[in-house]
């Protein structure tokens, strides 16, 4: 038993290592296509009185995979679940939620494959969630938000409070 170190830990003869090669890049990109994409589906502002204002984020993974990218992952908590952090502007008041929120993790599209396939429903939005917040701030200003996922990235955006 055991490795054949021959062949398990040298690379193969120079005229083989181009289509060795070539089926490793085309396992990555195939793999890399599954992984979870997080996108921010709509950020809106709702104007509620003069200075108060209601922001809502709309997170959704676009990817095959979810945000845990396995069921031992996130059994194990080796993944932290996806925070959203808001930075409020000199002068503004988070009246309702939280500078930092844990937003749980999101499913992607591998979970609809089988249930489709053997005729029972599933969440159709179970890959996405629903932030929002309470603001006070004078009219126009900005807030700025950042989304950290381990697995799925950061991304970043802003949102002017202002009614739209």
């Amino acid at each position: 038993g055991g490795w054949n170190k021959l062949f398990a830990f040298r690379n193969p003869p120079p005229n083989f290592i181009s289509k060795e090669a070539e089926k490793n890049i085309q396992f990555l990109m195939t793999l890399a296509d599954t992984l979870p994409k997080l996108e921010i589906h709509s950020c809106t502002v709702k104007k509620i009185s003069e200075e108060v204002f209601t922001l809502s984020l709309q997170l959704e993974n676009a990817g095959f995979l979810p945000t845990f990218t396995s069921e031992q992952a996130k059994k194990q908590k080796a993944i932290r679940p996806i925070r959203v952090l808001l930075e409020l502007a000199e002068g503004q008041e988070l009246l309702n939620g939280k500078l930092v929120t844990e937003a749980g993790h999101l499913e992607g599209r591998s979970n609809k494959l089988w249930v489709s396939s053997i005729g029972l429903s599933s969440s159709d939005t179970d890959n996405r969630c629903r932030l929002e917040w309470t603001l006070k701030s004078t009219p126009g200003t900005e807030v700025r938000l950042e989304i950290q996922s381990e697995r799925a990235g950061i991304l970043r955006t802003s949102a002017r409070l202002e009614e739209r």
